[in-house]
């Protein structure tokens, strides 16, 4: 989040972050899921470290923040974050549930079925 504070970011850029209230990531690699099992979420992953999100943070930066909870609100806002031109950069915040960052990665990892 520090590169958020460079004074030489342009307007055309895009940030998204995907909020999940922990560093899932962390929680889906087995080796330190077995090493640390329930004490993850507070040794590892961060558990609630940004559970307000970055919005103060990214306007404190003079970025344009948009945040979307849901698919919906996600697909009403994808357009504009992607293709309108806006004075500031912007960033995009997308929380989301550690279930649906699972299955996100079982997706990913599955081979393409068409």
């Amino acid at each position: 989040m520090n590169i958020l504070g460079n004074r030489e970011i342009k307007n055309n850029l895009r940030i998204i972050v995907v909020n999940n209230n922990r560093g899932e990531e962390f929680r889906l690699n087995r080796l330190l899921e077995k090493s640390f099992g329930d004490k993850s979420d507070s040794l590892v992953a961060a558990a609630g470290h940004y559970k307000n999100g970055a919005k103060l943070w990214a306007k404190s930066c003079e970025f344009e923040y948009f945040c979307a909870k849901s698919k919906d609100e996600f697909l009403n806002q994808i357009d504009d974050f992607c293709n309108k031109d806006f004075d500031k950069p912007l960033l995009f915040e997308i929380f989301t549930t550690n279930e649906n960052e699972q299955i996100a990665q079982k997706i990913m990892k599955s081979p393409n079925k068409r």
